[in-house]
């Protein structure tokens, strides 16, 4: 993307595997995007490191806050078993919840 492109994008919002079950949601740490999602999550949400080597990584290299929510990687990460019935619904609802809220934040004048 060009300057005006990367202008156009408020946040990039990184949610990888936010229906593991019997977890916990994490914010990821660092800068305006987490101080946003943490007014829209539980309060005590732990911090999660958002390392260099993810989706994100190209939009924080140009510039584009980050920032996300993980529940930790399950026993069926990238297995057969990882399918609808092995997903916390409520988990992904708190999730999808705290997104849109974040976005509408970070989107509003």
């Amino acid at each position: 993307l060009g300057a005006a492109g990367r202008r156009r994008i408020a946040a990039y919002l990184n949610l990888d595997m936010v229906g593991t079950p019997d977890s916990e949601p994490q914010v990821y740490d660092g800068g305006p995007v987490e101080d946003t999602l943490r007014r829209h999550l539980p309060r005590g949400t732990d911090d999660v490191s958002l390392e260099g080597n993810s989706d994100h990584a190209p939009f924080e290299r140009a510039g584009i806050p980050v920032g996300g929510i993980f529940t930790g990687l399950g026993d069926c990460y990238h297995r057969r078993c990882d399918t609808l019935p092995n997903v916390d619904r409520d988990l992904v609802a708190i999730a999808a919840r705290a997104t849109g809220r974040t976005l509408v934040d970070l989107t509003s004048p």
